[in-house]
């Protein structure tokens, strides 16, 4: 299992921590996916770029979880790890992938990331939560929505 390293306050300065957008620009469809991208400003061989991707899913979206994890593992710029998968309150399934970009000089993440909703967004369907829209967990889930 790839371990990603601590990073210092310091080298988070150096590196500049991003967050892009919900991707609606990209798809039509409600945005799924929370992405926090780390891009060096200088590349040093000790440096990596590191994309957190998170998905959530029902239960009923097995099968699309498992193609999504198949069209990241096809990707050749890119190495995949999950290293989480939780339940949320019985009606929701949280994948994290930590993306390592091996090819520093790929400029084409946006459009990687874009291929695999195009080929997954007609299956994706998002349910409402079914607790209270007063609860703390339903405003947790709806935040990344």
């Amino acid at each position: 299992m790839i371990k990603r390293p601590r990073v210092s306050k310091e080298t988070k300065k150096k590196l500049g921590i991003k967050l892009i957008k919900n991707l609606s620009s990209l798809s039509t469809e409600k945005p799924f996916i929370k992405l926090t991208k780390m891009e060096p400003k200088e590349v040093t061989p000790k440096d990596l770029q590191y994309l957190k991707y998170t998905a959530f899913l029902t239960k009923k979206m097995e099968g699309l979880r498992n193609q999504m994890i198949e069209h990241l593992r096809k990707l050749s710029a890119l190495k995949s790890q999950i290293v989480e998968i939780k339940m949320k309150e019985r009606d929701y399934m949280q994948v994290t992938y930590n993306l390592i970009i091996l090819d520093r000089r790929n400029k084409s993440l946006i459009n990687t990331l874009n291929e695999v909703i195009k080929k997954t967004k007609e299956q994706i369907h998002l349910l409402q939560p079914k607790s209270s829209p007063k609860s703390p967990s339903c405003r947790r889930y709806q935040k990344y929505f």
